[in-house]
């Protein structure tokens, strides 16, 4: 079997921290050069505040999943695909299956540390996955396919 993900922090959202910089930068320049250094003390630090909460947000999302993981406190399950549900539709971004009765759903722009790329699986595909459940949800934190 590959290995087709595995949770890390590096697998999380840090994208969304260096956009947020990245606007946050932007519009910076951008209000200082249209209005004066003197009217735009304040955008900086609303930058800086911006970049915090969007990492906050991520530390905060990756901790859920990072920490059980850490400890050990995973589920495993191994078997075939079943009842898959890919997305249909321009706009649809969900898939669903179990793996011996075990229920799995996701979308591709859920934020977090868990898997969430579709396409990747398909009904019949024999895994291995370790899982955690947060919310009532399992969320994938390892998988291996055949």
């Amino acid at each position: 079997m590959r290995t087709v993900f595995e949770s890390s922090w590096l697998t999380a959202e840090w994208l969304w921290v260096a956009l947020a910089a990245v606007l946050g930068i932007a519009v910076c320049a951008v209000r200082t050069r249209l209005l004066g250094r003197e009217k735009t003390r304040a955008l900086p630090v609303a930058a800086a505040v911006l970049v915090l909460a969007v990492a906050a947000t991520v530390a905060v999302a990756g901790a859920r999943v990072m920490v059980p993981v850490g400890r050990g406190e995973v589920e495993s399950v191994s078997g075939t695909v079943e009842n898959f549900s890919a997305p249909e539709g321009r706009f649809a971004s969900s898939e669903s299956f179990s793996v011996n009765g075990v229920q799995f759903e996701y979308d591709r722009f859920d934020f977090g540390f868990g898997f969430h790329k579709t396409g990747v699986l398909s009904e019949g595909d024999q895994v291995e996955m370790e899982y955690v459940e947060l919310d009532g949800k399992n969320v994938i934190v390892r998988l291996r396919v055949q």
